[in-house]
């Protein structure tokens, strides 16, 4: 049986330098990347080298970063064979065993970030009560908002403008607060 080592193994992706490999076969010493098209620059997808990927980069930059990434892995004496989303995708649609395998393949992976949300701080309000004779002792949970809150409200993000008004305001004075 073949073992391969993932993020969700054990111990995490094998390391190789500062690089992190998406797949790693011990025995066979073999590296395995699975690159998404678009974060990647897929070739067949991104033919032009100077189109904007979502990293920032150029399809063309993007490759060339990969390329030294791989370069870099191989000169430590390692085998490394890179599937582009693309090639995966057209597997499976040609496959039906892998189909099935892909279809029927549950991630539960190492966290769920919306579960995250559940909970929060909880305090007793009183830490003791002697019940009387009959009396029925029950806790009430409330769900908070704030999980809805967070999900689905924007946020700013960044850094803010901060711009600077060289103005001597007389706060005393209601229209002397309002830029003119």
């Amino acid at each position: 049986m073949v073992n391969i080592r993932t993020a969700h193994s054990e111990n995490g992706e094998k390391k190789m330098g500062k690089y992190k490999l998406d797949g790693w076969v011990k025995e066979k010493k073999l590296a395995i990347e699975v690159n998404g098209c678009c974060w990647h620059g897929c070739i067949k997808c991104y033919p032009e080298d100077d189109i904007k990927l979502p990293t920032g980069l150029t399809a063309g930059q993007q490759r060339q970063k990969d390329q030294q990434r791989l370069n870099f892995i191989k000169n430590l004496g390692v085998n490394v064979e890179v599937y582009w989303e693309c090639e995966i995708r057209n597997m499976v649609s040609k496959d039906y065993e892998m189909r099935k395998m892909f279809r029927n393949y549950l991630d539960d992976g190492p966290i769920n970030i919306r579960s995250a949300f559940y909970g929060g701080r909880t305090g007793p309000l009183k830490l003791f009560h002697k019940a009387e004779t009959g009396q029925k002792i029950s806790y009430y949970d409330v769900t908070s908002l704030y999980p809805f809150i967070n999900v689905s409200t924007r946020y700013p993000v960044g850094h803010p403008e901060v711009h600077v008004i060289n103005k001597d305001v007389n706060w005393t004075i209601l229209t002397s607060l309002f830029m003119t």
